[in-house]
């Protein structure tokens, strides 16, 4: 025979002998208060010191990559062609951060024009000091290796002058010069039409402020 008491708000069972009985919660077996801890009665000797059951392993839904995830398993080139689109004329034109109309990424912890990148990592080696990577497209956002040279700033001016490029020569059209100013009216930056149209940054910023080219309409 047993009977419930109730101590300190807790419901116990007694036998005819006074022990006072307790059911484990794990187990379900009524024992005497002998079998559990001190301070831990919900819970008997024998279910603490079983086993553990090994934890669930968590299911981490895969999310999208991102571009910094995907820029980690590229290789410099693949990312540099990644954010570049390729013209007719073969040009890869840069989709990034331009200033001047150059690229500009962040290589090696420096900002950098991504034309002297695109030329390094394809020809693995630095750019020697005092040279500098020419374009033989004429096309400051382009970064196709095939576009690109080494040579000196001599070399560059030179080549600037034969091309017909030089600050002291029209370089543009009447009609490229309307197409400047008509696509600047939409609200597109110097730097992103030279990307569009080829032609130098700091050339189309003359054209706007009508600093070359007052004479024409």
């Amino acid at each position: 025979m047993t009977k419930t008491i109730l101590y300190r708000g807790t419901r116990f069972e007694t036998r005819d002998d006074g022990a006072v009985l307790r059911k484990c919660e794990l187990c379900a077996e009524e024992q005497t208060l002998d079998s559990f801890p001190r301070g831990v009665v919900y819970t008997c000797k024998r279910c603490l010191r079983r086993p553990k059951e090994p934890r669930r392993a968590r299911v981490i839904l895969s999310k999208p990559d991102t571009l910094f995830q995907r820029r980690k398993r590229m290789s410099v080139m693949e990312y540099l062609k990644s954010r570049a689109l390729e013209s007719d004329s073969g040009c890869w034109i840069w989709q990034g951060a331009l200033s001047f109309g150059y690229g500009k990424v962040m290589y090696k912890g420096r900002n950098v024009g991504a034309h002297r990148v695109a030329y390094m990592e394809h020809n693995a080696k630095d750019i020697p000091k005092g040279m500098q990577v020419c374009h033989s497209c004429d096309t400051p956002a382009c970064i196709n290796p095939a576009h690109l040279w080494l040579g000196t700033i001599q070399d560059n001016q030179a080549d600037k002058i034969m091309k017909g490029r030089h600050a002291n020569e029209r370089t543009l059209t009447e009609s490229q010069v309307r197409e400047v100013r008509a696509i600047a009216a939409t609200g597109i930056g110097p730097d992103r039409i030279s990307a569009m149209t080829g032609i130098r940054a700091i050339n189309i910023h003359n054209v706007l402020v009508r600093k070359t080219y007052k004479d024409v309409a």
